[in-house]
C-alpha cells in the first residue's frame, strides 16, 4: 500500500469525482475551498448541464457561474456517456487524471455511474484512500432478487472504501445493514447554501413584496409552493388536486414552479377541479431566482417520492413550513411532524388537503413551524458538512498508514 504520510506544511489533496456539475453541490465545493483545510479539486466526468440537455421533457441548462469559485477539470467534454466507445475513451483519461493529481484521497459520489467504477478501480490499484457518498437506502421496498444483486455488487465495493459519508438517517441505516463499522461512518448531510437562499432580512422583504405584487397576491395571502420537475414520481398533480379541495374563497394561492413531460396533465387537473382557486404555473425559472419565490411563499408542498428531497432542504433554509409525503427517504431528517410541518399519506390528495386546511387555520402555527425549519437547516449547514468531510479524510489517511 502507498504511504500516506503527509508533510505537516501541506494540506491533503482530495479529488471529488462527480458525473456532472450539480447546482446543489457546487456551493459546498466553494465553501470547502474557502475553508482551506484540504486542497480540493473536482473532477467532472462530463460537461452535461453546462451544455443543454433534455430531461423528462424539460431542457436543463446550468448557469456558467456553476464552474466558478473552486478548482475543477472536465474529463470528457460530452453530454452523454452512454456508448461503450465513450466509456473506453473515459477509462484512460480518468485514470490518468487521478494519477497526475497525486491525490491523497478520492471522494466518489454514487455507484450507478460506470465512470465512478473506473475511478474506484484506479484508486484500489494505486492504494489511494477512498471516500464514498451516495443516496442508497432500504426505505423503499424492492424485489428480493434486486436486493440480492445489489448486495453482490456492493459488498466487494464497500470492502475497499475507507470512509463513508452518510447523508441522513436512512442512508446511515443502509450502510450499517451492510455491516459498515461505526468508526467508518461520517455525517456529511445533503445541505444547501443556507446563507444564499435565506438572504438578508431586507432582501427577503423585498423579494416577497416584489414577487407577490407581480403575481397579484396580497401581503396576507397564504402562499403554497410546489417546486419540482413535472414527472411521475414527483406527483405534482397531487399538490394541485389537494389545493383545489380547499374552500374556494380561502385567502390562499399555490405556485407551481417547474416543468416537464406531465405539465399538460397537471394543468388539466387544475382545469377540471378549480372553483376559483388561485394556482399559478410558473414553468422553469433560473436557479438564481428560486430564493425569491421561496421568500414569497409560506409553505412548501412536497408530494414527491424520492431518496432525499433537495427542494425540502432549500425550503428549510428559506424558512418555510413543510407539507411532505411519507414516501421520501429524507423525511426523518427534514420534516418533524407537527414541529416544522406535517407528513401526509403519499398518493392521497385528500390527506394532503386535510393538512393544508389544518396548517392554514393558524398563522401562528405557520410562523412557529417556519422558525423550526430554519433551526433544522442550520444542523445541515455547509460548515457541518465540511467538518464531517474533514474528519473522514483524516480517518482515511490514518487508516492507510496503520
Amino acid at each position: 500500500m502507498v504511504s500516506r504520510n503527509i508533510p505537516s506544511d501541506r494540506r491533503p489533496r482530495v479529488a471529488a469525482v462527480v458525473e456532472k456539475p450539480i447546482q446543489y453541490f457546487v456551493p459546498h465545493y466553494r465553501q470547502i475551498t474557502e475553508d482551506g483545510r484540504i486542497d480540493l479539486e473536482v473532477i467532472y466526468l462530463t460537461d452535461k448541464g453546462v451544455t443543454p440537455y433534455t430531461y423528462h421533457g424539460a431542457v436543463v441548462k446550468q448557469e456558467q457561474s456553476i464552474l466558478d469559485g473552486y478548482r475543477w477539470q472536465m474529463v470528457e467534454r460530452s453530454r452523454w456517456l452512454g456508448g461503450m466507445n465513450n466509456f473506453r475513451g473515459l477509462r484512460p483519461k480518468l485514470a490518468g487524471a487521478l494519477a497526475r493529481g497525486a491525490y491523497d484521497a478520492v471522494w466518489f459520489h454514487g455507484y450507478n455511474i460506470l465512470g465512478n467504477w473506473i475511478g474506484l478501480a484506479s484508486c484500489v490499484a494505486r492504494g489511494t484512500p477512498i471516500l464514498f457518498r451516495g443516496e442508497s437506502e432500504n426505505f423503499f421496498p424492492r424485489p428480493a432478487w434486486k436486493n440480492l444483486a445489489k448486495r453482490a455488487l456492493l459488498q466487494p465495493l464497500f470492502s475497499h472504501v475507507d470512509a463513508f459519508l452518510y447523508i441522513g438517517t436512512e442512508n446511515r441505516k443502509f450502510y450499517r445493514e451492510y455491516h459498515v463499522p461505526e468508526e467508518r461512518l461520517f455525517p456529511v448531510p445533503y445541505g444547501v447554501d443556507n446563507a444564499w437562499l435565506r438572504g438578508t432580512p431586507a432582501e427577503r422583504a423585498e423579494w416577497r413584496s416584489a414577487i407577490r405584487a407581480e403575481l397579484g397576491l396580497g401581503a396576507d395571502t397564504i402562499v403554497y409552493l410546489n417546486c419540482s420537475k413535472h414527472r411521475v414520481e414527483k406527483r405534482a398533480h397531487d399538490a394541485v388536486a389537494a389545493f383545489c379541495q380547499q374552500p374556494p374563497d380561502a385567502n390562499a394561492a399555490l405556485l407551481m414552479l417547474g416543468d416537464g413531460e406531465l405539465r399538460g396533465q397537471i394543468e388539466q387537473v387544475y382545469r377540471d377541479n378549480q372553483r376559483g382557486h388561485r394556482v399559478v404555473f410558473l414553468g422553469l425559472r433560473p436557479y438564481s431566482e428560486l430564493r425569491k419565490y421561496m421568500a414569497a411563499s409560506d409553505v412548501l408542498v412536497f408530494p414527491s417520492e424520492e431518496t432525499w428531497g433537495m427542494a425540502v432542504s432549500e425550503a428549510l433554509a428559506s424558512g418555510l413550513a413543510i407539507l411532505c409525503g411519507d414516501r421520501m427517504a429524507g423525511g426523518p431528517d427534514l420534516v418533524h411532524h407537527d414541529v416544522n410541518g406535517y407528513k401526509f399519506r403519499s398518493r392521497d390528495a385528500s390527506d394532503l388537503a386535510r393538512y393544508m386546511r389544518l396548517i392554514s387555520s393558524d398563522r401562528q402555527r405557520i410562523a412557529a413551524m417556519q422558525a423550526e425549519s430554519l433551526r433544522i437547516a442550520d444542523t445541515m449547514s455547509f460548515q457541518v458538512m465540511t467538518d464531517g468531510l474533514i474528519r473522514a479524510v483524516e480517518y482515511a489517511l490514518r487508516r492507510t498508514t496503520e
